[in-house]
């Protein structure tokens, strides 16, 4: 299969996904309404702690801006920046901003650094804490050792001081006692602990979901859990949101305590969850969904018995600052 098949392959996929998960979102969900910000602001810093920074997808020239919206107190303003992105993140000073299929680093003022090559679609993005490493994951169509190719998900990690970049399919995985993770494998949904060398993430193998845990020192992955997918770990490390799919073939959302490995579900409601989820606090997440007229970002408390709530209106990547 060429390149440009695959690709307006996927692209097609996508839209006719994006097309019916619209017509299933339930009338009652979508009439829920973020309060509207009061006025856009632009800016060229990030504004105070805490707040959460994302995608606008307002329908003006703002569309596609990286903007930020607190998340304490009254003040309900869009503060816009100068930077256009599809898919962003941000942590210590430090941001990863995707434009197609390209992508650069950006710093505190917004402005653009470092470029970073690209091999595919990004499907997730992140900073770690520090603003020390990006992780990005990447959809593309991946070389078998028998000359075939097939579509695949690789993750890899940039030192942001070196511009040196580490392929995480090429570190060694101890299954810890349970069944050996055969090739091939997808990595994706790295999520950084605090000191930036530790790390979770995603591991697919076949139809088996695994949860590893990795150090960038060691170039090595312990798998700590299985048939659950990591997406985010909670600010203080004791957590992780983690994924799994339902039989109607949609993704539900779980909260993991990495000391006693007992899942929580969560109340999400009938809608599927499948794209980059944050914590927003430490006792709730964030995520994007659609609403009535567009998409927002909605906020979910993680003790499984309140239901989302719309927090940001036309918004789309979040990336949270504490």
């Amino acid at each position: 299969m060429t390149r440009p098949i695959v690709v307006a392959t996927l692209i097609a996929v996508l839209v006719v996904a994006a097309v019916v998960y619209r017509l299933r979102t339930p009338p009652d969900r979508m009439r829920d309404v973020a309060p509207s910000a009061s006025k856009i602001v632009m800016v060229t810093a990030p504004i105070a702690s805490p707040f959460v920074m994302f995608r606008s997808l307002t329908p003006d020239q703002f569309h596609g801006r990286v903007a930020m919206m607190t998340i304490a107190g009254d003040d309900v303003n869009r503060y816009v920046t100068p930077l256009s992105c599809t898919r962003l993140h941000y942590g210590g000073g430090t941001g990863i901003c995707v434009v197609e299929r390209a992508a650069f680093l950006f710093d505190r003022s917004f402005t653009r650094g470092q470029a970073v090559e690209l091999a595919g679609i990004v499907t997730r993005a992140r900073v770690s804490p520090d603003g020390r490493r990006v992780a990005l994951s990447v959809y593309a169509e991946q070389h078998q050792p028998d000359g075939s190719e097939r579509l695949a998900t690789e993750s890899f990690v940039i030192d942001v001081a070196t511009g040196a970049s580490t392929q995480l399919r090429e570190f060694t995985i101890d299954p810890s006692g349970g069944p050996a993770v055969t090739a091939p494998i997808d990595i994706s949904s790295v999520s950084f602990a605090g000191d930036s060398d530790r790390f979770y993430a995603a591991v697919s193998s076949g139809s088996s979901h695994i949860i590893v845990e990795g150090r960038l020192s060691t170039r090595q992955l312990r798998v700590v859990h299985r048939g659950a997918l990591s997406e985010a770990l909670s600010p203080d490390g004791s957590q992780l949101i983690v994924k799994k799919s339902t039989s109607e073939r949609t993704w539900q959302l779980y909260v993991l305590d990495l000391q006693t490995l007992v899942e929580q579900r969560l109340n999400q409601g009938p809608d599927g969850v499948d794209d980059q989820v944050d914590w927003l606090d430490a006792a709730q997440v964030i995520y994007h969904d659609a609403t009535e007229h567009s998409t927002g970002l909605w906020s979910l408390p993680t003790d499984g018995i309140n239901t989302p709530r719309l927090l940001v209106g036309d918004g789309y990547s979040p990336s949270v600052q504490r």
